[in-house]
């Protein structure tokens, strides 16, 4: 957010045209909606340009401009140097474009070439069309169109005729216009471009940039924030003079030496001026220390808050560290070397500080802001608007849009680095907000976009402050830092000039060493080409065995992967990719690796099959499901990439029969996902075309379900004579189904199940029937969803013949019977069993079938303990699922009952039981009376300091 004064004209909002990427055969392009030329050419073969100093590496570069004009669209006539820049060992070049010698705002060549000569890319962002150079509109009538349009005047500092870049995605036009810079105060500067041909206002801009900081320093300084102790540091590179005697600079560590002609008293003095920094009171006079000696002698002292106030010592310390801060990551740099301003109590914006083009500003504070002064953060974060101005001098970087979001975020960072600390603002209001924003945040683009210039900035200051948290903080400054010599004026455009800045070998095909993070910082706030590596991984099995589809002694498998390197951008290669295999169950399981496993260098956009991975059964005892994971790995990757498959290995104790009509087979993972917990192994097969494995009497437990039939039409008289055949050779079947047992031959039923249909049935609750053991008679199963499937429309009763009933439905008959026969054993239930709930049921679908396999005789494997029924001989609710009232009997000695619902909430207290009675009729009404919404609730029962729980289900 930004403190500007409501009279401020507002910001015009900036066009930024879309980039999209082509992959061709000698490199990959990208293009903006508007622009003829490419604005990036990143080459996919080797490009030497020739030069050792600026001037023969650009002309070489305007040489190849020329020679491929499909490029740049721009005769090299119309192109001026704006930059030559060797840091690093690497070039950064720009020229200008200009037409009929009017300078084309925006309009510019870039190359940036390794210390080698090698070309990593150039590009141009050219204007092709143009209006007529001649302006049909004086610098008169353009200025009174600004009076007029914006109501603004003031002092003309400085015009110019240029051509203005009209974006649009049909055609970017160069609309003649005059560039009009107008002064009104320090805190009101703006540029203005009105139409040459018309006097219509086209776009402004302020040149004095208002930033939401913090900060305090002084030599006697607060390190940080304003209710900081003060400490001292050095004095450095200050004034210090003695008499009239030529003033001397002392060093950074705070020594000086000044000669003087006279051994009489003189005064030493010390004004908080020095060779990086100019402090200013405004409000008041200016500091100054002052002490007379006589020389020669030794002098030492403390510049302190007797002889300067505290804003203005702090402004000196912190505006002279920062400069020092520069002059460690770039000492070539000259930006601000010379004693940059620094005025303290502006009293135009007493709440603000700002960039002014030459200095910087600070307000004392008002009712809602404390003395910016007074915060380091501030004064770094305002000092490096000055850097970023100097480094993107007589480029088109406006402040607004994505260039004034980019500016904002340089000096977020900069400021933010210096404290570890990502808070921007920090301490600096008075009343409820405690900062203004964060860089640690994950706002992305384009959704969190909102068109002002602070909010927009944190969008990529999120991303250079993520670039800091994933590589050591020396690496991430230099790179941001020096990154901006290339101007980008995007966020996307960044994105390829700081691989550029961070590439140690001249060579983009293998990345370059902090590529991986910055394609992963910038592309978790939606800037640049994505994540690296933007691959696709592939998979084909192909079984080695008896083709029965389990893995047993002596047969195995083999995985084909396939690596598809994504082509959208242009580079890094894959280089190297192998990958490793971890089984959660090794035992029995020979892994052979290929020797070549990939191509050894997977460019953009290639495709590489590997090797197989063999896996060979060699000795196992019992069936087991294990979890393949493929991890890979690579040089230039540091992400992890892996993928996880389940294989069966050996024979499996269960068959999965899905005779459902339904496409998806939604349904047997809930059967399926109960066994595992239980620790069987099962193979699934579905029914749709009608087979059935031949196998099946292989099998010692068949489980066959019809899933979501309810046009009892899933099981045929061909399927009954296959349990028949499988049942009279000694197997075993679980059969479940609704709307099932109506249609199934009366003979077969009561044969191999003991049992025979009854009628239809309705209702969803089932409780069991306690005679056999099985189940015990205060036992419930709802077949309502809640962690089931949810599908049962048309249930079935059956009526028990010679087999043991262990269920009914709650309003009904029986349901659920068991058979043995001394050859085989059945189960048979007239509903199906996947959609048995866990979260109310007091017996889940995992707890039913540890017992019907504890009853099958099937071995099971459990990790852990199956899901116990709830402990409801203590408390009983009756009905449940209820309507309209339950009964809830508790133990003796209850005293109290309350109830809640799933939020945690009390919805009723009840206090009325005696030693007689120990139980309450619920109405399903709250304490005030209220009926409660259909849902499940908890019931707890206090008795004797013991407390017991158990669940309601209301059903309106």
């Amino acid at each position: 957010m930004g403190f500007i004064n409501p009279d401020f004209i507002e910001f015009d909002p900036v066009f930024e045209p879309n980039i999209q990427y082509a992959n061709l055969d000698d490199g990959v392009y990208s293009f903006k909606e508007g622009i003829e030329s490419a604005v990036g050419f990143f080459p996919k073969s080797s490009i030497y340009i020739e030069g050792s100093d600026s001037i023969s590496i650009s002309n070489s570069c305007i040489e190849f401009v020329d020679d491929n004009p499909d490029i740049f669209v721009v005769p090299s006539e119309e192109l001026t140097l704006l930059r030559a820049a060797n840091r690093l060992n690497r070039w950064w070049i720009t020229f200008a474009q200009t037409h009929d010698g009017i300078i084309v705002e925006d309009g510019r060549v870039d190359f940036r070439i390794f210390g080698s000569g090698k070309l990593a890319f150039c590009g141009a962002n050219i204007v092709s069309t143009f209006e007529s150079s001649r302006p049909s509109v004086s610098l008169n009538s353009a200025i009174e169109s600004i009076e007029r349009e914006y109501l603004f005047g003031g002092t003309l500092i400085s015009w110019d005729l240029v051509y203005w870049p009209d974006y649009n995605p049909e055609g970017t036009i160069g609309r003649l216009a005059w560039r009009i810079d107008i002064f009104q105060s320090p805190e009101k500067q703006f540029r203005f471009y009105i139409a040459a041909k018309d006097s219509k206002p086209l776009f402004h801009y302020s040149l004095v940039q208002f930033y939401d900081v913090w900060g305090s320093a002084s030599i006697e300084y607060l390190p940080r924030f304003f209710d900081d102790s003060l400490v001292t540091g050095p004095y450095q590179y200050g004034e210090i003079g003695l008499g009239f005697s030529p003033i001397v600079a002392s060093d950074n560590y705070g020594a000086y030496s000044v000669s003087s002609y006279s051994t009489t008293n003189l005064p030493l003095r010390a004004r908080l001026r020095g060779e990086w920094a100019d402090v200013e009171d405004i409000e008041d006079e200016n500091g100054l220390y002052e002490f007379w000696l006589r020389p020669p002698s030794e002098h030492t002292f403390v510049f302190s808050t007797e002889f300067a106030d505290t804003d203005e010592i702090n402004l000196y310390y912190h505006t002279t560290y920062i400069h020092e801060f520069y002059e460690t990551i770039d000492p070539a740099m000259t930006a601000l070397d010379y004693p940059v301003p620094a005025r303290a109590g502006i009293e135009s914006t007493p709440e603000n500080a700002f960039w002014d083009g030459y200095g910087t500003n600070y307000g004392s504070g008002g009712s809602s802001m404390r003395n910016f002064a007074l915060f380091s953060n501030i004064i770094y974060h305002e000092y490096s608007h000055g850097i970023t101005g100097w480094l993107y001098e007589g480029v088109y970087f406006p402040y607004s849009g994505q260039p004034g979001a980019m500016n904002e975020a340089f000096s977020d960072y900069f400021a933010a680095t210096n404290l570890d600390d990502p808070r921007i603002g920090f301490k600096t209001p008075r009343y409820g907000q405690i900062m203004f924003r964060t860089m640690n945040n994950n706002l992305r683009m384009p959704g969190d976009w909102s068109g002002e210039v602070h909010a927009d900035g944190r969008i990529f200051g999120g991303a250079l402050w993520d670039l800091r948290e994933k590589i050591n903080v020396p690496e991430a400054d230099s790179i941001i830092h020096f990154t901006r010599y290339a101007m980008p004026n995007t966020f996307n455009g960044f994105v390829p000039e700081a691989l550029f800045t961070d590439d140690d070998d001249d060579d983009f095909s293998n990345g370059s060493p902090n590529c991986v993070s910055i394609f992963e910082a910038f592309a978790e706030h939606g800037i640049g080409p994505g994540y690296f590596p933007q691959v696709e991984m592939k998979y084909d099995v192909v079984e080695l065995g008896d083709g029965d589809g389990f893995y047993e002694a002596g047969e195995s498998l083999a995985i084909y992967p396939t690596v598809i390197a994504d082509g959208s951008f242009a580079w890094p290669n894959i280089v190297n990719l192998e990958y490793t295999i971890d089984l959660d169950e090794e035992m029995g399981i020979n892994i052979v690796f290929p020797e070549i496993p990939f191509d050894s260098v997977i460019e953009s956009g290639d495709t590489s099959i590997g090797s197989p991975i063999l896996l060979s059964v060699t000795d196992i005892d019992t069936a087991f499901f294990a979890d393949v994971v493929i991890s890979y790995s690579a040089l230039n990757i540091t992400t992890e990439i892996a993928d996880t498959f389940r294989f069966l290995f050996g024979f499996p104790q269960a068959l999965i029969i899905d005779d459902s009509p339904d496409a998806a087979g939604r349904n047997i993972k809930y059967i399926a996902g109960a066994l595992d917990k239980i620790g069987v192994t099962y193979f699934a097969h579905r029914t749709l075309s009608g087979d059935i494995p031949e196998n099946l009497e292989e099998f010692d437990l068949v489980i066959w379900f019809t899933g979501d039939d309810t046009s009892g039409t899933s099981i045929s008289p061909s399927d009954t004579a296959v349990m028949a055949g499988y049942l009279s050779a000694g197997g075993n079947l679980l059969l479940s189904g609704q709307n099932m047992t109506w249609q199934l031959d009366s003979i077969f039923l009561n044969t191999h199940f003991g049992a025979t249909h009854k009628s239809m049935s309705g209702g969803l609750s089932v409780k069991g029937i306690s005679s056999g053991g099985f189940f015990e008679d205060y036992e419930n199963i709802y077949l309502f969803g809640t962690q089931g499937a949810n599908n049962q429309r048309k249930l079935t009763s059956i009526s028990p013949s010679r087999a043991e009933a262990i269920a009914k439905y709650l309003i009904g008959d029986t349901c659920a019977v068991i058979h043995s026969d001394g050859i085989s054993k059945t189960a048979l239930f007239s509903f199906g069993i996947e959609s048995i709930g866990g979260n109310s049921s007091s017996v889940s679908l995992a707890e039913l079938l540890f017992r019907l396999m504890s009853w099958f005789e099937i071995p099971m494997s459990t990790e852990e303990e199956p899901i116990q029924p709830c402990d409801l001989e203590i408390v009983r609710i009756s009905p449940n699922p209820f309507n309209s009232r339950c009964l809830i009997k508790g133990p003796k000695g209850i005293d109290k009952i309350e109830i809640f619902d799933l939020t945690g909430r009390i919805v009723a207290v009840h206090s009325i039981f005696t030693s007689k009675n120990q139980e309450l009729i619920w109405d399903g009404r709250d304490s005030h009376g209220e009926d409660c919404p259909s849902g499940t609730y908890l019931v707890k029962c206090t008795a004797n300091s013991t407390i017991y729980t158990s669940k309601a289900v209301l059903i309106r």
